[in-house]
């Protein structure tokens, strides 16, 4: 432990994928070092590395990685709801994405996109069947992305899926709004047709405001995203279209934190992911002024997490 390059760090892939850590039979050791802590949110991303800082005076840190999962299960669960992790078979379609956002060191660790081929996916479904697995999710850094390297798209990884033998159930994580919007008309007569398969459905939007969206790079615009999912949520009343919303962005003003709050208000999504911006060294926001005090990103988080609470009351 006298030079960090000797630490290894796994890829969580998101804090979904701490299960594949902590329910997994494979011994702790034999797990594959991706060196990169991967898109774990900043609490459980600032959790670990200050455990591993730590661990310069604590050698028997690494043995007890497995204890320190363990404890975090709590939060995880809270995380998946009802839904117990054991009974979820995760299948990774991608690596990489083709996205440039600038706060996100992901691309710097995965490079670009990288699909598995289709036929591969077919038989993990296949696989993850005979197993007696009912509930799937696909896993990819953007899976909206998927297939545009290797002449196919995610679409045609959907519908393999809907036409598996059984009462299969999917979900559908991190799906870039530009693909939702590139692909709607494709997705739309199939998600109808196939709802009731769908736990929960994934759109990151981050932001409200247009403004701030064009300093991510996130490359759509908000009218786009809000028009596409209020069609989804008047065709498909039960579908849970769930979203992230990153807080606190360098440059976010009071007007562009209230366009978000607005946009959570119209969508009324099933979940909202609220989650403060923090540097990541190397990324184009780690350059930028007009960073946001602490103190202000947590208040802004306060509103929104109110809100979103007076939303989901007012539906019960």
């Amino acid at each position: 432990m006298e030079n960090f390059k000797d630490i290894r760090v796994i890829d969580f892939d998101g804090i979904e994928q701490l299960d594949t850590i902590i329910h997994s039979k494979i011994p702790f050791k034999q797990v594959p070092n991706a060196g990169t802590i991967g898109r774990v949110p900043p609490l459980y991303t600032d959790q670990i590395i200050k455990s591993i800082l730590h661990s310069r005076s604590n050698p028997d840190f690494i043995r007890n990685i497995p204890e320190y999962l363990n404890k975090l299960k709590k939060l995880y669960f809270k995380k998946i709801k009802e839904l117990d992790t054991k009974e979820i078979y995760h299948i990774r379609i991608s690596r990489g994405c083709l996205g440039n956002c600038a706060y996100c060191s992901i691309k710097l660790a995965h490079g670009r996109l990288k699909s598995k081929p289709v036929e591969q996916i077919q038989k993990d479904f296949e696989i993850g069947v005979k197993n007696g697995y009912r509930i799937f999710k696909l896993i990819g850094q953007d899976i909206g992305c998927y297939g545009i390297d290797i002449d196919t798209n995610i679409v045609e990884i959907l519908k393999i899926f809907f036409h598996l033998p059984g009462n299969n159930k999917i979900i559908i994580t991190d799906f870039h709004p530009q693909w939702l919007i590139k692909y709607y008309d494709e997705l739309e007569p199939l998600l109808i047709a196939n709802y009731k398969k769908i736990i929960s459905f994934r759109i990151p939007i981050e932001s409200g405001s247009n403004r701030i969206l064009e300093r991510m790079r996130r490359h759509y615009k908000i009218d786009e995203v809000k028009r596409y999912i209020t069609i989804l949520k008047e065709k498909i009343p039960n579908l849970q279209i769930f979203t992230h919303i990153l807080v606190g962005f360098p440059g976010e003003t009071n007007e562009d934190f209230q366009q978000t709050l607005n946009l959570l208000k119209e969508i009324q999504f099933s979940s909202v992911g609220i989650y403060p911006y923090s540097d990541r060294s190397m990324t184009e926001s780690f350059k930028m002024k007009e960073k946001l005090s602490s103190e202000v990103i947590e208040e802004r988080m306060n509103q929104i997490n109110n809100q979103v609470h007076v939303l989901r009351k007012s539906r019960i």
